[in-house]
């Protein structure tokens, strides 16, 4: 693959992520803090992370599972498993973010 191709890809994938984002936060937080679903339980940062970190398994693990046979998925089932676990890290860098922002702020 050539480098203009790879960063089209790229590109690609980061709109359909933060579009990804905002309707899971239109769909499950319409409030102002994004991250208020982690924190809930008044968890702590440690809690918050491992929770994300649970959630983000199952898609880990379909993509573990479609990786065994990859040309039986097509590419928009791909997509959407990629698309989900990126998401979860940058929810898990924004969480830690977060935590430092209030610590320190």
């Amino acid at each position: 693959m050539n480098t203009l191709t790879m960063a089209e890809l790229v590109s690609q994938a980061e709109v359909r992520a933060r579009k990804l984002l905002e309707a899971k936060n239109a769909k499950y937080n319409p409030g102002h803090d994004r991250l208020a679903h982690f924190k809930l339980d008044n968890n702590s940062i440690s809690e918050q992370v491992s929770e994300a970190i649970s959630l983000a398994k199952k898609h880990w693990t379909k993509i573990r599972t479609m990786s065994g046979r990859p040309d039986i998925y097509d590419m928009d089932e791909w997509t959407e498993s990629l698309d989900d676990m990126v998401n979860y890290m940058h929810l898990i860098e924004c969480l830690l973010v977060d935590s430092k922002e209030h610590t320190n702020g």
